[in-house]
C-alpha cells in the first residue's frame, strides 16, 4: 500500500489530487497547442505537454484510488460492527501528507461478533491525536460484519472522547450519528437496508431538536430507542437523525416508528419513514 494508502477520514484528499490532476492536463493541453503551432519551440513544449499529462493521469489515478478506500471507510461507518482497538505497537512509514505523518498500526481489535484478533494498518493519523496513541487508550473502531480484516478507525469519534456512552444531554456518540457522513454514502447504505433489511420497530423513550438540519434540508433529533427486531432481544440505544419534517409528531414518548436492519448487524439500522 504504501504512500497510496488513503486518508480514511477526510474527503479532501482525493478532491484536491483530482484537481491538480486536472490542472497539470489543462497545461499539457496548453504547451501541445502552443508547440505544435511554433516550429522553434515545438520539441520542449511537446515534450514538456507530455511529461505534464503523465503527471496529471498519474494523479487521476490516484485520486480514484483515494476516493475508492474513503468511500470504503464510509461504507463501514454506516454499516460496521462497532468495536475498539488497542495498539500494540506502532512505527512511522516515513510517508506524510500536509505534515501528518502515516503510521503503522499493529491492533489488537475486540468486537462482539469477531471476538479478539489481531489486524496492522497504516493510517494518516490527525496531527492532534498523534500523542494520544501510546496512552494505552483504546480506539473506535467499526469492522466489516462478512471480513474483520477490513476496519476503519473513527478518528471523529476518539478526538471527542472515544467509547464514552450517552450523557446527561442524550448527546449520542458518533457511531449514533447517521448525519455525520458522506451524503452519498449515507444514501447508499439507507436504500441498502431499505431493500435488503430485516423489518422491526423502535418505540420513541425521548426526542430532542438539535436546531440543526442534514444535508437534506431535514430537522436533526436526538432520539432515545428502544428497538425490537424479531428473533433478537430488545435493545436501547441513541440516534441521531434527520427527521421528515411532516414525521414530527411521531416522535412523542411511545410513539414507534418502522425499521429495516442489516440481518448481519443488527446495529446498522435506518428508520423506514415510509412505512411509520
Amino acid at each position: 500500500m504504501g504512500m497510496f494508502a488513503p486518508i480514511t477520514w477526510s474527503g479532501r484528499a482525493y478532491k484536491w489530487l483530482y484537481a491538480t490532476a486536472i490542472f497539470e492536463l489543462v497545461l499539457a493541453a496548453v504547451f501541445l497547442v502552443i508547440g505544435l503551432n511554433n516550429d522553434i519551440i515545438r520539441g520542449p513544449f511537446t515534450l514538456t505537454a507530455a511529461i505534464l499529462g503523465v503527471t496529471g493521469i498519474g494523479l487521476f489515478l490516484w485520486g480514484r484510488r483515494w476516493a475508492r478506500g474513503y468511500k470504503e471507510a464510509q461504507r463501514l461507518r454506516m454499516s460496521g460492527v462497532p468495536g475498539q482497538a488497542t495498539i500494540l505497537g506502532m512505527r512511522q512509514t516515513g510517508v506524510y501528507l500536509n505534515e501528518q505523518p502515516q503510521i503503522e498500526l499493529n491492533l489488537q481489535v475486540q468486537s462482539e461478533m469477531h471476538g479478539p484478533y489481531q489486524v496492522t494498518v497504516r493510517e494518516y493519523v490527525p496531527l492532534m491525536l498523534l500523542a494520544t496513541l501510546g496512552s494505552g487508550r483504546p480506539l473506535p473502531v467499526k469492522v466489516d460484519p462478512a471480513d474483520p480484516q477490513k476496519l476503519v478507525i473513527e478518528w471523529e469519534n476518539a478526538m471527542s472522547g472515544g467509547m464514552a456512552g450517552v450523557g446527561a444531554a442524550m448527546t449520542p456518540p458518533a457511531s449514533a450519528d447517521s448525519t455525520q457522513y458522506d451524503p452519498e454514502a449515507r444514501k447508499a447504505e439507507k436504500e441498502r437496508l431499505l431493500a435488503t433489511g430485516v423489518a422491526g420497530k423502535a418505540t420513541v423513550t425521548s426526542a430532542r431538536a438539535t436546531g440543526g438540519t442534514d444535508s437534506e434540508g431535514r430537522p436533526v433529533y436526538d432520539l432515545m430507542l428502544t428497538i425490537e427486531i424479531p428473533g433478537r432481544p430488545p435493545m436501547q440505544g441513541p440516534a441521531r437523525t434527520g427527521v421528515p419534517p411532516e414525521r414530527i409528531s411521531q416522535l412523542e414518548a411511545g410513539d414507534t416508528v418502522a425499521i429495516k436492519s442489516d440481518p448481519a448487524n443488527p446495529t446498522s439500522m435506518t428508520i423506514d419513514w415510509d412505512n411509520s
